[in-house]
């Protein structure tokens, strides 16, 4: 009798042993699929699972640092190829997934010929290279080289879905908002589930065309009850605003501050909205908030300058006017730089303006950002170098201050 029962426990837990890994095997399938087909959210989903169940795959911890480096969430790939690294993974894959994560962070050029060299030899992660190097080269204003990769990519697979997204981001990159919107249209035509290509046509179709009705249909597609996705519900109020559907769009901005209480954007939303609504001192508290929070962003700044307006503060009104004038200005200068750094990459001086406006309108990290690329052009550039070791040293970082002013 005990025998029978070691037995039938024996057959019992192999069994369960036998489920739980065919279990996790689809599982792993599946996640591996929805990757190849570009639905970030849900791969990440099911190999966050996968992982839980596995902790000790290679595998999947490699497949999910793939898919969180492809959503810019560099941390969580970094921590997933670090879990890869102890558990002995193959050495020369993850060597390429860090130089893709180089090249997509902000440094393609420190990378570059080992990639396009994986790229000349026919390597089968040819799509995830150029892709990650496009995002670098347009995060850095390297358009003629984005536009290379571009054609590397046709050149490798004519027909791919993802290849034109990246053409209608690079069409957005230099200003050509309705080529980008056809593009991302024909793409949510022939692939309904991407998502990303999605935002951004209904972005346009706000931004562009305000063809508010349009857009409303996308953001509703795109709407996930279990997240509130800024953008996405953003953009549906700017939809609301635009049709005049003023209570929908309170209603939603009031769930939204209960869980981003401090949001700039949202506060921002809320403030316009008051005015649209008559109410000016509701107005000026909403805009008053988000303004410490980001003080140069634009509609903010023109709104609380009309809501001060209508509060009969007028010499306070005018200063925000002037800087709301000083900010656009601003704006239309970095459009042309961008247009002129896109048609001469080596110009180390349009880099270095580029970047001293950003930070002159409090975006340091882009401004940090784009005076870097200004010496990776131009090693001794000494504007930059000492815009550099003047921000280091507001910062209170003394070596890497000394460091510019050397």
């Amino acid at each position: 009798m005990v025998l029978v029962l070691v037995v039938l426990c024996a057959v019992g837990y192999g069994c369960y042993v036998g489920i739980a890994f065919y279990r996790d095997h689809r599982l792993y399938q599946q996640a591996e699929q929805t990757l190849a087909k570009n639905k970030l959210d849900e791969a990440r989903r099911l190999l966050a699972e996968y992982c839980k169940d596995r902790p000790r795959d290679p595998d999947g911890h490699f497949l999910a640092a793939r898919a969180a480096r492809r959503q810019r969430d560099f941390a969580d790939a970094d921590a997933h190829l670090r879990r890869c690294q102890d558990l002995g993974f193959e050495p020369d894959k993850l060597q390429l997934e860090y130089a893709m994560m180089q090249a997509q962070r902000d440094s393609p050029d420190a990378v570059e010929g080992f990639l396009l060299a994986k790229v000349r030899d026919d390597h089968s992660d040819t799509p995830v290279i150029m892709e990650a190097l496009i995002q670098g080269y347009l995060k850095t204003y390297q358009i003629p080289k984005a536009l290379h990769c571009l054609e590397m990519w046709r050149q490798h697979n004519a027909e791919s879905l993802q290849a034109l997204f990246w053409e209608g981001m690079i069409a957005e990159k230099l200003g050509n908002a309705r080529a980008a919107l056809a593009i991302f249209e024909a793409i949510v035509g022939e692939e309904p589930d991407n998502r990303e290509a999605r935002l951004h046509l209904a972005d346009l179709l706000v931004g562009v065309s305000k063809d508010y009705e349009r857009a409303l249909k996308h953001y509703e597609r795109l709407q996930w009850p279990e997240a509130k996705e800024l953008q996405v519900w953003l953009g549906t109020v700017a939809c609301k605003i635009g049709l005049n559907q003023l209570d929908e769009a309170e209603s939603i901005l009031r769930h939204l501050r209960a869980d981003y209480p401090d949001e700039p954007r949202i506060l921002s939303e809320c403030g316009q909205l008051a005015l649209r609504l008559s109410k000016p001192d509701e107005a000026e508290e909403f805009l008053r908030r988000a303004l410490i929070a980001d003080p140069y962003e634009p509609d903010a700044v023109y709104s609380y300058s009309q809501a001060l307006h209508q509060l009969g503060r007028t010499a306070e009104a005018k200063k925000y006017e002037e800087r709301h004038d000083a900010i656009r200005a601003d704006l239309r200068r970095l459009d042309e730089l961008g247009r002129q750094a896109a048609a001469k990459p080596q110009d180390a001086n349009l880099r270095y303006e580029m970047g001293m406006i950003f930070l002159r309108n409090g975006r340091e990290k882009d401004g940090v950002a784009w005076l870097q690329t200004a010496l990776q052009v131009d090693p001794s550039h000494a504007a930059t170098h000492q815009a550099l070791a003047d921000y280091f040293e507001r910062k209170s970082m003394k070596s890497e201050a000394a460091e510019h002013r050397r």
